[in-house]
C-alpha cells in the first residue's frame, strides 16, 4: 500500500525547496515563534543549528511546522509556540509541555510503521524542538470534494491502524492507555511509506474538538471513534457519521459495514473494535477490491 499518486516533486514525491534562503511566510512565523520567547530571529535559528529552514509548512496556536535540511537531508522541524488560547504565561508553558511529551512518546516507542519517525528530540527546558522524517500532503488535503474511491479509504485506514495497534500497545503512561488523542484528516500525511500518522497529544492537556464528554474516559476507543470519523470523511468527502447502506464491495460489505458501525460507536462504546480489528478487516476488504497485479 502507498499513498496517492500523483508527482509532487523532489525524492520520494516529497516537495523540495531550492532556494537557501527563508521566504517571507517562514520569516514571519519565526518573528512570531522569536517574539514569544522575547528573543530575535537571529537567536532562534543559532538554537536551531546545524538545522537550515527552507519553508514554512504549517502554523498555529502550539507549534510551527517547517520545512529543513541537515547535511542536505530533508527533515521536518516543529517548534512550540505559545498559545494564548490556552496558556497566558510568558513562557509557551503549555505548548513546551506538549511538544516535550510528542517529543518523549515518539523516542519511546522508536520506529513504528506509518507513525512519523524522530529524527531528533532536542529536549532544552525553555525551547524544545523535534526534528522529523520528511513529509508531504495531509490527508485533508488530499481527498477532493467528492471524496476519495474506496480503496484509498481503505489504504489510509490500514495504515493508521498499523500505528495505532502498536501506540495503543505500549505501555508509557502509568495507570492510562497511550492514545492519539488528536486523530483527524489533518494529522495523517504522506510518507516515505505510505500514511503516516503525527502529533500524539498528551492525554491531560488535550480534547479532541469533537468529543462529547460521553467519550472522554473511552481511552484508546476515542483513537478508534476518530479513524472511523476520519474514514467516513474523506470517503464522502464531508464529516459524516452516517454508514452507507451499500459499498459496493462483492462479498466484503457485510464485515466491513459492521465494521464502520462499530468504529462509529453505533453498536455501543463496548463494542468498539481494537486497532488490531480494524486492520484485519480493512485489509481483507483492499485484497479483494484491488488484488496485487
Amino acid at each position: 500500500m502507498k499513498p496517492l499518486g500523483g508527482d509532487r516533486g523532489g525524492p520520494n514525491g516529497f516537495a523540495q525547496c531550492t532556494s537557501r534562503t527563508m521566504d517571507d511566510e517562514l520569516l514571519d512565523g519565526l518573528r512570531e515563534v522569536a517574539a514569544d520567547l522575547e528573543w530575535d530571529v537571529k537567536q532562534v535559528t543559532e538554537r536551531l543549528s546545524p538545522y537550515e529552514l527552507l519553508a514554512k509548512r504549517a502554523a498555529g496556536g502550539l507549534a510551527l511546522l517547517a520545512d529543513a535540511h541537515v547535511d542536505d537531508e530533508p527533515v521536518v522541524l516543529k517548534l512550540p509556540r505559545r498559545s494564548r488560547a490556552y496558556d497566558p504565561s510568558p513562557r509557551m508553558t503549555y505548548s513546551v509541555r506538549m511538544l516535550r511529551y510528542e517529543g518523549s512518546v515518539l523516542r519511546a516507542l522508536g520506529p513504528v510503521p506509518h507513525l512519523v519517525e524522530l529524527r531528533e528530540f532536542r529536549d532544552d527546558e525553555e525551547f524544545p524542538f523535534i526534528a522529523l522524517e520528511p513529509l508531504g500532503r495531509g490527508l485533508d488535503v488530499a481527498t477532493p470534494s467528492g471524496g476519495l474511491p474506496l480503496a484509498d479509504c481503505l489504504e489510509v485506514t490500514a495504515h493508521v491502524a498499523s500505528a495505532l495497534e502498536v501506540f495503543h500497545a505500549a505501555d508509557l503512561i502509568k495507570g492510562a492507555d497511550l492514545t492519539h488523542g488528536d486523530l483527524n484528516p489533518a494529522n495523517i500525511l504522506e510518507g516515505p511509506d505510505g500514511w503516516t500518522l503525527i502529533d500524539p497529544s498528551h492525554p491531560d492537556l488535550y480534547t479532541e474538538p469533537f468529543t462529547d464528554e460521553s467519550e472522554l474516559e473511552l481511552g484508546w476507543r476515542r483513537d478508534i471513534l476518530a479513524l472511523g470519523r476520519t474514514f467516513m470523511t474523506t470517503y464522502v468527502g464531508r464529516t459524516d457519521t452516517d454508514v452507507p447502506g451499500d459499498l459496493g464491495v462483492d462479498g466484503g460489505d457485510e464485515a466491513l459495514l459492521v465494521l464502520l458501525e462499530r468504529m462509529l460507536g453505533k453498536r455501543g462504546y463496548d463494542a468498539i473494535p481494537t486497532a488490531a480489528e480494524v486492520l484485519r478487516v480493512t485489509e481483507q476488504t483492499f485484497r479483494e477490491i484491488a488484488p496485487p497485479s
